[in-house]
């Protein structure tokens, strides 16, 4: 029934103009006050049935405009309290992070002294590596010198 008598214009702009943030109680008011006048003045002469329709009309917009205030409001209500949860969450989270940062800091200091472990342990094998290298060719000198002196000895046993 409404929505034959308003055009889907004229509802967009009576429900656009409920969701404007201006004192409605005044126009509330305002609009009321004209809408009984007119039922008064109406039923007294000729447009009786016009004032009718008239009052009919501004009581569907007072009831379209408390709709739209209460949708509103419930939406807001809805965020709002979307908004209390998720606040709390972040605090609860934050206070997690908090009681927890110790042991974050512990284990990042373990882990550091791991690194370190690790890098002197490496140092350690490559120098262990060169004095190998180092000892095998000194081993080698000494093999082939002692060989050689096994031969000059006999060389010189034989001279003699």
């Amino acid at each position: 029934g409404e929505d034959r008598r308003l055009g889907l214009p004229e509802r967009l702009r009576l429900a656009a103009h409920a969701l404007e943030p201006h004192a409605p109680t005044k126009e509330l008011s305002s609009a009321t006050s004209l809408v009984e006048r007119g039922s008064h003045g109406a039923s007294h002469g000729a447009g009786a049935g016009a004032a009718g329709v008239l009052d009919a009309d501004g009581q569907e917009l007072l009831e379209a405009r408390a709709d739209a205030a209460r949708g509103f409001d419930e939406e807001e209500a809805k965020l709002t309290g979307m908004l209390k949860l998720l606040r709390k969450r972040v605090k609860d989270l934050q206070a997690d992070l908090a009681e927890r940062q110790p042991s974050f800091a512990d284990r990042i200091r373990q882990l550091a002294e791991m690194n370190s472990t690790v890098v002197v342990a490496e140092r350690a094998g490559a120098r262990d590596d060169q004095m190998m290298t180092s000892l095998k060719k000194k081993c080698d000198l000494m093999a082939d010198a002692s060989e050689k002196l096994g031969k000059l000895r006999l060389q010189a046993s034989d001279l003699i």
